[in-house]
C-alpha cells in the first residue's frame, strides 16, 4: 500500500530483478500495468536494477548476468490489454490459440475505438435502441469490464442510464458481427482473457500454471476483468504481488473497482501488508493539506499518512495560496500574476502545471496566459486515437497489412475487404494531410472497389481515371505507390517506415510548426514508435501489436510529450496520475465542479452511490494536491461561463478540511503589494551596493 510519491514504482521493479537473480525464469513472470510508457520505464528500470544489484549477489549468479539481461525481453511485462492479446494468440503443444476456442479466428483484427462505436453502429441499425449512440457504447464497455453477459445486462431496468433489455439486444447483434468478420475489440481483450482463463473446458488450467510469479502495478485502477484475470493467473502458486494506493483510485467512470484493492487481505487472509508513508516528492506544508484532505478515511480504507522526506531544496516551504476570485476573469488574471511571481522567484515556465477538473476550463485558462503572452502547452483535449494524423497512420498501416497478406496468398476476401475499406476512407477523407489531398466523399463513392485499387494494377488505373481532378489524381498515385511498395519489398517494413513516408510524402514537418493537431499527432506518434513498439513486420499481427500500443496509450497518456520546454502545462486532474511539477494550480476548486456534480445524477444512483462518488472526488483532489513539490495554489470564481451559461459556484467544501495553519489566502491586491515590496527592496539594494 503505497502512499504518493513514495517510491513504489521502485519497489515493484525491484522485485522483479531480485526474482530473475534468484534464478526465476523471465517468461514466468507476469508485470501488468496501465499504459505503454510506464511499461517501457518499468523494463529499462528492470534492466538497470539487475545490474546494480549484481555487485551484491554470491559470483555465480554474477557470472549469469549477460544470461539473464538477453532473457529479460521473455519477461511478460505490459498493458493488461497487451499482455490479453499474446495470451489469446499463444498456441499451445497442439497448436490451439486460446481465441480459437473461444470461436475467432488467431488472425482476428482489432478495432480502434472509432471503428468499434461506427460498428456498433452498424450491427445496430435495425434495433430502435432508445438512447444516443455514445451513451450505449459507453455502458457496454462498462459491461464488459465488469463481466457481464447479455443476460444478466438484460436484467437491469437500466444499465448507466440505458434500457437493460435494449442494451442487451444491441450487444448480442455487435457480438455477432464482430465474431462473423473476425474482429474484436479493446475491451474484448480483457474479456476473452477472463474467460479463456476461467473455463475449465478451455486452456485454463494451462494458464492457471504458467506463471510462477505474477506482480500488478497500479491495482487500486483494475476493473472486474482485470481483477479476475490476475486472480486466476495467481490462483495455483498464490505467488501474487501488488501495488496501489486507494487515496489514488480516480477511475471509477472507467470500471475500476476500489474494492479489489481495500478487500485484498479477505481475498488473501495471509498475504503480507507493507505500508509505504515516506513521501519524497512534496513539502511538509503541502503533505500537511494532503493528509487533512483524507483524514476521515471510511471503513476499510487504510491509513497511510504520509511523511515528508523530501531533501530541503533553495527555496524554503511556503503556505498554500487559496483564492476566491469574483469571477472567472479574475481567478485567470490572478493565476497569471502568481505565474509571474514564480518566473521571478527562479522557477521556469516548464516546472508549473495547471489542473482543472472538466476539460471545458481549458480555454478560459489558455485565453488568459495567451493574452500575456505566457508559453502554454494543452496536454490533452481530443482523444488521442481521434487525432487525424494518428488516425491517417493508423490507416495507412491497416492498408499495408491488407496487401501484404494478398501478397502472402492470406487474404480474406469479406474480413480484409472492409478493413481496406474503412483504411482508404480514412486516407482519402482525413483533411489533415491538406485540401488537395482529400477526395469528395461523393467522388469516393464513385470509385472502383477499394481492395482493387491496392491488390490489383487494373483496379488502380480505373480509379485514376475516375478522379475528377488532377490533384486528386495525384495523391491516389502517391498513396498506392507507397503503400504498395511498402506491402511489396520496398524499404518500408516497420511502423517507423510507415511514419516516416508520411511525413515525408504529405510534408507533415512543414504543416506540424503550423498546426497544433498535426504537431501533437506527429510528436506522440515518433514517441510510442522509437521507444515503446517492438519491430512489427507487415501483416495483421503487426497491426495488432500498432493498435494494442495505440489503445493503452490512449487509456493512460497525455497525446502531448510532456518534456517539451519552456511552457506551462494545462491538464486535467484524472491524466495527471504519475506525475509531479514543482509548482502546481488547480482552478475551479469549486461546489459542482469539485466535487463535480452529474445534472439529474442516474435514476438508479441510491445514497451509497452518491456518497462513494464523493468519496471519489475528494480523492482526485487529493490527487491533485499530491503533484506538488514546492508550491501549490488553489483557485475559484463565485461565477463563470460554463456549457453556454453563466452559473454560481461556491468555494469547493473540499477547501475547508484544509489546515488553517498551512494555508494562505491570496488576493490580486496582496500580490501586487509583494510585488510592489520586492520592487522597492531591488532598488535599497542597488542603491547600497
Amino acid at each position: 500500500m503505497a502512499g504518493a510519491g513514495s517510491g513504489k514504482t521502485a519497489v515493484l521493479t525491484r522485485r522483479v530483478a531480485l526474482l530473475l537473480l534468484a534464478g526465476c525464469p523471465a517468461d514466468q513472470i507476469f508485470v501488468a500495468t496501465f499504459t505503454v510508457k510506464a511499461a517501457g520505464e518499468m523494463k529499462e528500470r528492470i534492466g538497470k536494477q539487475v545490474q546494480d544489484l549484481a555487485g551484491r549477489v554470491p559470483p555465480a549468479i554474477r557470472a549469469r548476468l549477460d544470461d539473464l539481461m538477453r532473457a529479460l525481453p521473455k519477461a511478460w511485462i505490459g498493458t493488461f490489454h497487451s499482455l490479453c492479446l499474446r495470451m489469446l494468440r499463444e498456441k499451445d503443444a497442439d497448436g490451439f490459440s486460446a481465441v480459437e476456442e473461444l470461436g475467432y479466428p488467431p488472425t482476428f483484427s482489432i478495432l480502434s475505438d472509432a471503428d468499434s462505436r461506427k460498428l456498433l453502429k452498424e450491427s445496430c441499425a435495425d434495433l430502435a435502441v432508445p438512447c444516443d449512440p455514445r451513451d450505449l457504447s459507453a455502458a457496454l464497455d462498462l459491461a464488459v469490464n465488469e463481466l457481464l453477459t447479455p443476460e444478466t445486462l438484460a436484467r437491469h431496468k437500466t444499465y448507466e442510464g440505458v434500457p437493460g433489455e435494449a442494451a442487451a439486444e444491441a450487444w448480442k447483434k455487435y457480438v455477432e458481427t464482430k465474431r462473423s468478420r473476425g474482429l474484436a475489440d479493446f475491451g474484448d481483450l480483457l474479456y476473452l482473457a477472463a474467460t479463456a482463463i476461467a473455463d475449465r473446458r478451455m486452456c485454463a488450467e494451462r494458464w492457471k500454471t504458467r506463471f510462477s510469479h505474477v506482480l500488478i502495478d497500479e491495482y487500486q485502477d483494475t476493473n472486474v476483468a482485470q481483477y479476475a484475470i490476475a486472480t486466476e493467473l495467481a490462483a495455483a502458486r498464490r505467488n501474487l504481488f501488488v501495488v496501489g494506493d486507494d487515496d489514488q483510485s480516480i477511475y471509477g467512470f472507467r470500471g475500476a473497482d476500489i474494492r479489489n484493492i481495500r478487500a485484498f487481505t479477505e481475498d488473501y487472509p495471509d498475504a503480507r501488508i507493507v505500508r509505504l508513508i515516506r513521501n519524497y516528492r512534496s513539502t511538509p506544508v503541502i503533505l500537511g493539506a494532503a493528509n487533512a484532505v483524507l483524514a476521515d478515511r471510511p471503513a476499510g480504507a487504510t491509513d497511510k499518512t504520509l511523511l515528508a522526506m523530501a531533501p530541503a531544496g533553495a527555496r524554503p516551504p511556503e503556505k498554500i495560496v487559496v483564492y476566491e476570485a469574483s469571477d472567472e476573469q479574475d481567478e485567470m488574471n490572478f493565476v497569471a500574476f502568481q505565474i509571474q511571481e514564480f518566473l521571478q522567484e527562479g522557477f521556469r515556465h516548464e516546472d508549473m502545471v495547471i489542473f482543472y477538473r472538466v476539460h471545458e476550463l481549458s480555454g478560459p485558462v489558455a485565453s488568459a496566459l495567451r493574452a500575456r503572452q505566457v508559453p502554454y502547452v494543452e496536454v490533452g483535449g481530443p482523444a488521442l486515437l481521434e487525432n487525424d494524423v494518428v488516425r491517417t497512420f493508423r490507416a495507412v498501416y491497416q492498408a499495408v497489412n491488407v496487401a501484404a497478406l494478398k501478397r502472402e496468398g492470406r487474404l480474406d476476401p469479406i474480413r480484409d475487404s472492409l478493413l481496406l475499406q474503412e483504411a482508404l476512407r480514412e486516407i482519402w477523407t482525413l483533411g489533415i494531410l491538406g485540401p488537395k489531398n482529400r477526395v469528395d466523399h461523393a467522388m469516393l463513392l464513385a470509385l472502383p472497389a477499394p481492395e482493387r485499387i491496392l491488390l490489383d494494377e487494373q483496379g488502380y488505373v480505373e480509379a485514376v481515371r475516375a478522379c475528377q481532378s488532377g490533384e486528386a489524381q495525384q495523391h491516389l498515385e502517391r498513396m498506392w505507390t507507397g503503400i504498395h511498395g511498402a506491402a511489396f519489398g520496398m524499404d518500408i517494413h516497420t511502423p517507423q517506415d510507415i511514419l516516416k513516408f508520411l511525413v515525408d510524402t504529405f510534408g507533415l514537418k512543414d504543416a506540424a510548426t503550423g498546426d497544433a493537431t498535426v504537431r501533437r499527432g506527429l510528436v506522440w506518434l515518433q514517441r510510442l514508435l522509437a521507444s515503446r513498439l517492438p519491430y512489427a513486420p507487415p501483416g495483421r499481427p503487426g497491426l495488432d501489436l500498432v493498435l494494442a500500443a495505440f489503445h493503452a496509450s490512449a487509456e493512460g497518456e497525455p497525446i502531448t510529450d510532456l518534456t517539451q520546454e519552456n511552457a506551462v502545462r494545462l491538464l486535467t486532474i484524472h491524466a495527471s496520475k504519475g506525475l509531479e511539477f514543482p509548482v502546481v494550480f488547480v482552478v475551479g476548486v469549486e461546489e459542482d465542479l469539485l466535487p463535480f456534480s452529474h445534472p439529474g445524477g442516474s435514476a438508479e444512483e441510491t445514497e451509497s452511490d452518491r456518497a462513494e462518488r464523493e468519496e471519489e472526488e475528494g480523492r482526485l483532489f487529493y490527487v491533485a494536491i499530491t503533484r506538488a513539490r514546492e508550491r501549490l495554489v488553489l483557485t475559484s470564481a463565485a461565477q463563470r461561463r460554463l456549457y453556454g451559461r453563466v452559473v454560481s459556484h461556491r468555494p469547493s467544501r473540499f477547501l475547508a478540511r484544509l489546515p488553517a495553519d498551512v494555508v494562505t489566502r491570496g488576493s490580486a491586491l496582496s500580490a501586487l503589494d509583494r510585488a510592489a515590496h520586492r520592487t522597492r527592496q531591488f532598488f535599497k539594494d542597488l542603491f547600497r551596493a
